[in-house]
């Protein structure tokens, strides 16, 4: 199959592991992203992950647009695995917006993995589930949800407010 092949070739550019994305240009990398993003091969839902995971420490502009393809990627592809990637980035700098995108993209079927981080420490992770979870609409996140009124951290409880008050008009 001809998509089987593009989709290898260029996976093995997108190499991480060899370190070989540092030898291309971050324009080269997001279209490589993009292919396989539009693709839809799941083979490159790993390597998509590795990318993302290769330059989350990095700060440089170039690196947001790689961040903005890899996470549309993800959204589009689905599943636990991409969840949990798009997830982890809502506590990136300059990658929260399109980790939320992506979330939403994916839609209903990404409420329990959010449900699920509400729990987490990290405030970033659980004040964007809650948009997330408000922006999706899903109705059964209610009772997961006002718990967090009680939240020590003020923000989370705030946060918590306005995510029902969205769910309710869903």
């Amino acid at each position: 199959m001809a998509d089987e092949k593009i989709v290898d070739a260029i996976i093995s550019r997108l190499n991480v592991e060899k370190n070989d994305i540092d030898k291309y240009s971050a324009e080269a990398v997001t279209n490589m992203i993009w292919a396989l993003g539009h693709l839809g091969n799941p083979k490159a839902l790993s390597p998509i992950i590795n990318v993302l995971t290769a330059v989350k420490a990095r700060r440089d502009m170039s690196v947001e647009t790689i961040q903005k393809e890899g996470l549309s990627a993800l959204g589009r592809m689905g599943g636990k695995d991409a969840i949990y990637a798009i997830i982890s980035h809502f506590s990136v700098p300059n990658a929260q917006e399109y980790a939320l995108a992506a979330i939403k993209n994916i839609g209903a079927p990404a409420s329990e993995y959010l449900i699920k981080v509400l729990e987490l420490d990290d405030l970033l992770i659980r004040e964007n589930a809650l948009r997330a979870l408000a922006e999706i609409g899903v109705k059964e996140a209610v009772d997961h949800v006002v718990p967090l009124l009680d939240d020590d951290d003020v923000r989370i409880a705030g946060d918590a407010a306005l995510a029902l008050a969205a769910l309710c008009a869903h």
